[in-house]
């Protein structure tokens, strides 16, 4: 059994969206990417929302992918299919960079799960 399954309360992290739009990124309420527009145009923030998230207790992090594809990337950002495809994986290794920065902080192992396969 896995780490995050021997807890009987798992915390998932905070509205991602609801708060990129206080932090400034109102274009995310009306742009199809939504939230994975941020992966390509401030992945900082995102860092430092999930650096918040893990240091408010969160035990998972959603990452920022959930809205993200292929074409989706191709027709908001012009990119190509290996270049999309970077993007979401960015997004991913966001929530780890995040994770590691807790990590450093808290001096606690959070681990990574991958929910995808």
């Amino acid at each position: 059994m896995s780490e995050l399954g021997k807890k009987s309360v798992v915390v998932l992290d905070g509205g991602t969206g609801m708060a990129l739009v206080e932090m400034g990124h109102s274009f995310i309420n009306t742009d199809q990417l939504w939230s994975a527009a941020v992966i390509k145009t401030h992945p900082q923030d995102l860092i430092n929302l999930h650096t918040e998230f893990y240091l408010a207790g969160a035990d998972v992090a959603v990452t920022a992918t959930y809205q993200a594809s292929v074409d989706g990337y191709k027709k908001r950002f012009g990119v190509t299919d290996s270049s999309a495809l970077d993007l979401i994986k960015q997004g991913v290794q966001l929530a780890k960079t995040a994770r590691d920065e807790a990590q450093k902080v808290t001096g606690q192992n959070i681990p990574i799960f991958n929910i995808c396969n």
